[in-house]
């Protein structure tokens, strides 16, 4: 999952078995905290060191779906790379126009 763009809402509710056209799914700028050493991307909605494939810290901005959850994780954007985090070490950055 390198070096790609990124999903549209379809293709992001085929990944977690979501509606498909009629899709609601966005993507949305959040923070990463309260991690103890970095928050994980990972291949599979699980927790397990063979599917890490990429690290964010604390205070990185990250971009997610909030609407594509998977149990405790949610679906997510950085460094070029998808995939899953926990969804509890995210929260989205409110933007006031």
């Amino acid at each position: 999952m390198t070096d790609m763009e990124k999903l549209n809402a379809e293709e992001l509710d085929q990944v977690a078995g979501g509606k498909g056209k009629d899709s609601t799914t966005f993507w949305t700028d959040a923070v990463v905290f309260g991690t103890t050493h970095y928050l994980a991307l990972r291949s599979r909605p699980e927790h397990d060191d063979s599917n890490e494939i990429g690290k964010a810290k604390n205070g990185d901005v990250i971009q997610i779906c909030p609407d594509v959850k998977a149990g405790n994780f949610v679906w997510a954007a950085f460094g070029k790379k998808q995939g899953w985090v926990t969804a509890k070490f995210v929260q989205p950055i409110k933007r006031y126009r």
